[in-house]
């Protein structure tokens, strides 16, 4: 007893020095460092429009969707992919009971039990024979590693919760974007309907000059392909219209095979309207968007688990009680009963895996950090390229408008024209055609507006109201 009193005093003394030595490198790190990330004091350019009033971010939507889009969108933020994202952040509560758990008491009994007849010389006796085991163990948290891994399981909460904002962000803006697309399609496909009757009607009057000997073969055969070409145009358009509806289903959470109904009166590329908005200041991004705001979630979670593995390292103190009770089947007056009651200390003096994985810690902390300045990076860039490509957008849709409205009244003066005799039907048809081309160029630049609006309001981080549910 002596000897094992004198043992219990050396590991107390080893314990307490070797915890004050490695200690004095980890008193400073009850916290994660805050990783450093240098912004930029503005953005290169503004988005706001001269005589525009801003729009705040979070309500950016109801000035941009119509009743139609809103229908989609209220689908679409309840789909497969975000009901994975919920059943994550699900995963990530029930990570931190289990970390909280693993530092709680914890007791077992284990109880067995014979029971048997014998038959000796015609009498018939019974016997029967017990045993129990119990067990309680309780291990205190004094250098702080349970802490730390209940800080870090909270932190990954907080990532899945980001999450599940940036998958809700990225499915409103993806069906809001293949929703215009199907707009556009639609608009270029009666575009292409009258364009190609424009051409059938040009194949028509060569034919009738071929006739009367004023145009060669040659002519009405490179009309006729014009036709064959829009004609393949209007092909390519209904198959493409057809894939958007899939994407678009899918994005809904509905089968591919599902028809929207939709007026056609109802979803025209008009009535999406975006606004300027505040755009705030570049380190705005931080707390806007979510996938950032995930990022550093998970820095901070890295973090607390190399916090953890770090104080592996130093010995654990644990209160341990252990029960037995017996008896014997052969001798039945014979029963035992022991009971233990004491301080655990476990030294861990040569576990080279308490090392690796305190280093496999620190490298990923190193590796989020290194992904958090990256994501912040192309956060930046995809709001400069947003504000960039709509100064450029919306310059050329006012000269593709300026070009529409002239072409408008060339077409009217020749009409008048064509009344009185003083143009032919082929001045006619050929100024319509121009005026076709430049409306379709001008709802393609139309279509490219909106879906860099959607792009700069994602790469802001985004809100949206449906429902009069507000998002941010």
């Amino acid at each position: 007893m002596k000897l094992l009193g004198l043992v219990a005093c050396l590991a107390l003394l080893f314990s307490a020095n070797g915890c004050r030595t490695t200690l004095q490198g980890t008193d400073a790190r009850t916290a994660p460092e805050v990783p450093e990330i240098s912004l930029p004091d503005t953005w290169s350019r503004s988005a706001d429009s001269p005589g525009q009033n801003t729009t705040p971010l979070s309500s950016w939507w109801t000035n941009f969707a119509d009743q139609v889009m809103l229908d989609r969108l209220s689908l679409a933020l309840e789909n497969p992919d975000v009901e994975i994202a919920r059943a994550r952040l699900r995963k990530a509560f029930a990570g931190r009971n289990t970390q909280i758990s693993d530092w709680q008491p914890r007791a077992s009994l284990d109880t067995r039990g014979l029971f048997g007849l014998e038959l000796d010389d015609a009498d018939l006796d019974d016997w029967d024979a017990f045993q129990w085991n119990g067990s309680f163990d309780w291990e205190f948290d004094l250098w702080g590693q349970g802490s730390a891994a209940k800080e870090a399981a909270s932190a990954q909460i907080d990532a899945a919760r980001f999450e599940l904002h940036a998958i809700r962000l990225a499915a409103a803006v993806e069906t809001a974007a293949t929703d215009i697309q199907l707009r556009t399609l639609r608009e270029q496909r009666d575009i292409t309907q009258r364009a190609t009757e424009i051409a059938s009607r040009f194949a028509l009057l060569y034919e009738k000059e071929r006739e009367a000997g004023r145009a060669d073969r040659a002519k009405v055969l490179r009309q006729e392909s014009e036709v064959a070409l829009l004609e393949r145009r209007g092909l390519e358009i209904e198959r493409n219209h057809r894939v958007l509806q899939h994407r678009l289903a899918g994005l809904c959470g509905q089968f591919p095979n599902v028809e929207t109904s939709e007026p056609e009166a109802q979803a025209k590329l008009e009535n999406l309207t975006p606004s300027a908005l505040e755009l705030g200041l570049p380190a705005d991004l931080l707390l806007r968007r979510p996938d950032l705001r995930m990022a550093l979630a998970r820095a901070e979670a890295a973090g607390y688990d190399a916090i953890a593995a770090e104080k592996s390292l130093l010995p654990k103190i644990s209160l341990v009680s252990r029960g037995k009770s017996a008896r014997d089947p052969l001798n039945q007056l014979i029963k035992s009963f022991t009971l233990g009651f004491g301080p655990s200390i476990e030294l861990p003096l040569l576990d080279p895996s308490l090392n690796a994985k305190r280093e496999v810690a620190d490298a990923e902390v190193d590796v989020v950090k290194a992904m958090l300045r990256a994501s912040v990076l192309q956060g930046l860039i995809e709001v400069e390229d947003a504000l960039a490509n709509l100064a450029n957008l919306e310059l050329q849709a006012v000269h593709l408008q300026a070009s529409v409205d002239r072409l408008g009244s060339v077409r009217e003066l020749n009409q008048k024209k064509f009344n009185q005799g003083l143009v032919s039907q082929v001045e006619i048809l050929d100024v319509e055609r121009d005026v076709l081309q430049a409306e379709s160029d001008a709802l393609t630049v139309r279509r490219d507006v909106l879906l860099n609006h959607l792009a700069l309001y994602k790469a802001l981080g985004g809100g949206w109201q449906v429902d009069g549910d507000s998002h941010e």
